[in-house]
């Protein structure tokens, strides 16, 4: 479901022209437990990451135009509620897209989002304004100073030529590859612009870098504080295999029939996505999922010498008690989230925690010595 990559990863010049002209800001489509109990979407994403990724393209495309997410509560007309019927699928949204952060030109994180709208507001009791008002104190209750994960790059002139590659040949675009990739557990939660590349620390991940002009690219390759994860056409440090055959045109049955369903794209096989997610989480930090590392994935914000704190989402329909090596040794580990009622002990660098169905656990580690990044133990 390419939602906002019908304005901003196809279309593109909505938002920059709307933020031209003056705006005041932009509601971003973004009611992922809404739309996941009641749409069963693709299954090798998640609503959620798809929102995810459109809330990073869009900061990247309208840095100075403020966000505000659409956080799908309720609707009685339409007879659901997210709130009542799925609290943990709530609060991973909340947790998640309150989360996301654009590294400006002198290489400060802020949040893409500068807020939110509920929908619909209308009805709530005084106890779930407070329910509510909890998780997003909590979503927004530290600002890291950095993020264990890869920056993504984004350029203008980049979204122009993918407009007519996407045209042409139906290839995955910059917003589909990512939504994938972020369901695949990739560290990607934060995005800069590619004039603002000199400011930037840390891995980076650039898709279809064949289609960024010559200097761009030139820029890109002489980046030297972190590692290059290229990710697309010719020339990529990981090609998308070509296993179907271009997509010259599409027939009207294979149109979209709403916004709900996906636009025509080749195929690409989820293995390739789950590699170059793999390869983003090593460069970018050294936690490891020991067990259901396929439905546990790790959301990474370093917020003091000895202390990350984790965002860490269960995208499956059952609990999960799932083991985490943090890959340095621990002194404790503090939760944040309240579902989780009894304490924490580590073992060396390892610790279990308990993640509800389609929901996120929050806590705080402070390890014994200093955050180690993967370059530090090389």
């Amino acid at each position: 479901m390419e939602v906002e990559a019908a304005l901003c990863g196809v279309v593109g010049d909505p938002y920059r022209r709307l933020a031209d002209i003056g705006v005041d800001g932009f509601v971003v489509e973004a009611a992922a437990a809404a739309l996941e109990t009641s749409e069963k979407g693709e299954s090798t994403s998640r609503y959620l990451c798809n929102f995810m990724a459109a809330l990073l393209l869009i900061k990247a495309y309208a840095p100075s135009t403020p966000l505000r997410w659409l956080n799908g509560v309720k609707d009685n007309l339409e007879q659901w509620s997210a709130m009542r019927h799925a609290p943990t699928v709530l609060e991973s949204e909340i947790y998640s897209l309150a989360n996301l952060f654009h590294s400006d030109a002198k290489g400060q994180l802020r949040r893409c989002a500068s807020g939110v709208v509920v929908c619909l507001a209308d009805g709530l009791a005084a106890h779930e304004w407070r329910w509510l008002n909890d998780k997003w104190r909590l979503a927004s209750s530290t600002e890291p100073r950095r993020i264990l994960g890869a920056t993504l790059i984004w350029s203008d002139e980049a979204l122009s030529n993918e407009i007519d590659d996407f045209i042409t040949n139906r290839r995955w675009t910059t917003h589909r590859l990512l939504h994938h990739l972020l369901a695949c557990g990739a560290a990607i939660a934060s995005v800069a612009r590619i004039d603002d590349l000199p400011a930037v620390r840390g891995p980076i991940v650039v898709i279809h870098p064949n289609l960024f002009p010559r200097q761009q690219q030139e820029q890109i390759a002489g980046y030297e504080f972190g590692s290059v994860l290229t990710i697309g056409g010719a020339g990529a440090t990981f090609p998308i295999p070509c296993d179907s055959p271009p997509v010259s045109s599409a027939t009207e049955d294979e149109e979209p029939f709403s916004w709900v369903n996906e636009l025509p794209f080749q195929h690409v096989p989820l293995d390739f996505i789950q590699h170059c997610a793999d390869k983003i989480n090593v460069a970018s930090h050294n936690l490891r999922v020991l067990t259901h590392a396929d439905s546990i994935h790790l959301m990474v914000m370093q917020t003091s010498p000895r202390k990350v704190r984790l965002l860490i989402r269960n995208d499956d329909a059952i609990y999960l008690s799932t083991e985490i090596d943090a890959g340095q040794n621990i002194k404790c580990v503090t939760v944040l989230s309240g579902f989780i009622t009894s304490s924490i002990e580590p073992s060396g660098s390892r610790f279990r925690v308990k993640v509800p169905l389609r929901g996120m656990a929050i806590v705080d580690v402070t390890f014994e010595a200093e955050v180690m990044c993967p370059s530090q133990m090389n």
